[in-house]
Order: C-alpha cells, then structure tokens, then sequence
C-alpha cells in the first residue's frame, strides 16, 4: 500500500500542470524544492511561461541541492524518458506506415520526414541514441543518463519494436 501511494505521488509530481506564476517562482527562488521541482515542469513543459529546457533542468538541480530526493528524481526522471520514447516511438510507427514498414536510419531522418520536426530530448538535454538492429525490423532509445557515459548503472533504456536484445548503447550514442 506504501509503495502504491509513492507511486501515486511520483506520478502526480511528474505530470503535474502547476503553471507558472510569480508566487511559484518567489518560492522556487527562496529554497522551497517542491516549487523548484513544479517550476521546472512548468519550463519543460511550457506552462505559463515559454518552454525552455535549459531552465528546467536547473530548476531541476536547484531542487535536489535543496534536498528533494534523490529517489523521487530518479523516479521523475524515469517517467520523463518514458513519455518522450513514448512520443517518438508513435513517429517512428508513423514513418514506417509511410515507408512501407522501413524503420528511419536515425532520428535526424525521422526529423527531416517532418513527422517529428524536433526529437524530445532526455531529461539531461541530450539527444537520445537510437539504433536499428541489424534486421531492421526493431530499434532500440537510450537516455545514457546524467553521467552522460554510455554503459553505466544509470543508462535509461527503452526498447521498440519487437524489443531486441543487444542493441549496442555506445555505438548508438556516438
């Protein structure tokens, strides 16, 4: 019951729509983590103020040097990469219907079909690594995480496609 409350919670905060106001930033900008942390959704996802990725994440850092857990962050973090794989896995089915089932060789050509004009990035501003397998009939996402070194413990991947094993991170993000 605990964990599905945690649950519950993450997922509110992750997908909350507290939009910007001046009353937030006041609090985000005097310590409080739980304003930085809606603040940075805010600029992530352009609530009430332009979008602008760059803010968020120091929004986000703010919170955790203010003490917001660092589980809690990994967890949000997580949910971020989902829906952003998410959003560019629907592209990449979108592209295979217009290509007669062929997968796109890279995200720069999923951009340039203008199916999705700009790739989400990963909660870390990075360019997710995508990799076909060699049958290419799956593909793999990868977020290499806030150490941004491929093949480490906080590598963040999310496998499309019929889910082949082995895809290779490191040849993926370059």
């Amino acid at each position: 019951m605990r964990l599905m409350a945690l649950f519950w919670l993450l997922s509110a905060a992750a997908f909350a729509s507290v939009p910007y106001s001046a009353d937030l930033e006041q609090r985000a900008r005097s310590g409080d983590p739980a304003a930085q942390i809606d603040l940075a959704i805010a600029y992530e996802k352009g609530n009430g103020v332009p979008k602008n990725e760059q803010k968020a994440i120091e929004w986000f850092q703010k919170a955790r040097a203010s003490g917001f857990p660092d589980q809690e962050i990994r967890e949000m973090n997580r949910q971020r990469v989902a829906m952003a794989t998410s959003e560019i896995e629907k592209a990449v089915r979108q592209y295979q219907q217009k290509n007669d089932g062929r997968l796109p060789t890279s995200l720069a050509a999923l951009s340039s079909s203008g199916i999705l004009p700009e790739p989400p990035r990963d909660p870390w501003a990075r360019e997710f690594a995508y990799t076909v397998a060699p049958d290419g009939k799956s593909f793999a996402l990868f977020s290499v995480g806030p150490d941004g070194t491929p093949n480490t413990p906080d590598d963040i991947a999310s496998l499309g496609g019929t889910g082949t094993p082995g895809l290779d991170v490191e040849t993926a993000a370059g």
